[in-house]
């Protein structure tokens, strides 16, 4: 079984390994590397690492606990089940979602171990010891519903049917069908990428558009839903298989080869947050994120 995704592995091991002998401080944050390679790699299924930890050969179990973006979780379990093969008496609990917001803020409060988060912090989310540390980035596609042969759209289109200009797929060269506009709320890391690259200034999306609380659901609406079209993760897609079709934006299908020539690049960087330095399995489970066996 293979997951893919943007990630930065070289840049961010080097970023990783030396923030781990930083302090954390309130109001200060980790910076970002100064170039973030992007590569396309796969997290292959099972690790066969192994191990020598005296609690391990004990046979005593210890856990973390995870919460934050809806969007990061499907990722960060894959990791966890292929750290957790190596690791027997380690196991990684995952929480109900609670949002980005709610991620930054468990981990201030100690709701969990580790939050994870899908967009920038806000300056009032680093107000406060938070140590961030950036693992991956994963592009956000737009994608129709099978039953519409439309396949390519440009930027300019997909604001008019966002906006409500275009309502009907025969304008855009498919059938006489309603256009079903699928939307994200405005606290969402996609909306929020989308008003940075898109949906800028005055641009007010269309009061038919079906609002979906959760990122599955625009997935699950894009192959239920006739006529829809809505944006979504390209991780979570590739990991569908090709069922739901994928729009050319511009005239380039949305790939890693084609990423440096898009003309509007949609991406969310996915962060894990602590409360200060991770120690002890959040730790272990870190190195494991950021070695080669966890990128490999």
């Amino acid at each position: 079984m293979h997951l893919e995704l943007f990630t930065v592995p070289s840049h961010l091991r080097t970023f990783y390994e030396s923030t781990m002998n930083r302090v954390c401080v309130q109001g200060k944050r980790i910076r970002r590397p100064l170039a973030w390679g992007l590569a396309w790699i796969a997290i292959s299924l099972p690790w066969t690492g192994c191990s020598s930890r005296s609690d391990e050969v004990s046979g005593k179990e210890e856990t973390i606990t995870v919460s934050g973006s809806a969007s990061v979780i499907p990722t960060v379990r894959t990791l966890a089940a292929a750290y957790e093969k190596g690791h027997p008496h380690e196991k990684i609990h995952f929480l109900p979602s609670v949002h980005s917001g709610g991620g930054v803020a468990g981990v201030k409060d100690g709701a969990f171990d580790i939050g994870v988060v899908s967009r920038d912090l806000t300056p009032e989310e680093g107000g406060f010891p938070i140590c961030r540390y950036p693992f991956a980035k994963d592009l956000l596609v737009f994608a129709v519903h099978p039953g519409i042969e439309v396949r390519e759209l440009s930027t300019q289109e997909i604001v008019q049917i966002y906006t409500g200009k275009i309502t009907n797929w025969k304008d855009l060269g498919g059938p006489d069908q309603e256009i079903v506009v699928l939307d994200r709320p405005d606290y969402s890391s996609a909306k929020q990428a989308l008003k940075k690259s898109l949906f800028s200034g005055n641009c007010v999306i269309t009061q038919k558009a079906i609002i979906l609380e959760r990122p599955e659901q625009i997935d699950d609406s894009l192959q239920s839903i006739p006529g829809s079209i809505g944006y979504t993760s390209y991780s979570s897609l590739h990991a569908l298989g090709t069922v739901i079709p994928i729009i050319r934006v511009d005239g380039v299908m949305p790939a890693l080869k084609n990423f440096q020539n898009m003309g509007n690049k949609i991406f969310r960087t996915y962060t894990f947050v602590f409360r200060d330095r991770p120690q002890g399995m959040a730790k272990r489970f870190m190195d494991f994120v950021y070695a080669p066996s966890g990128q490999d």
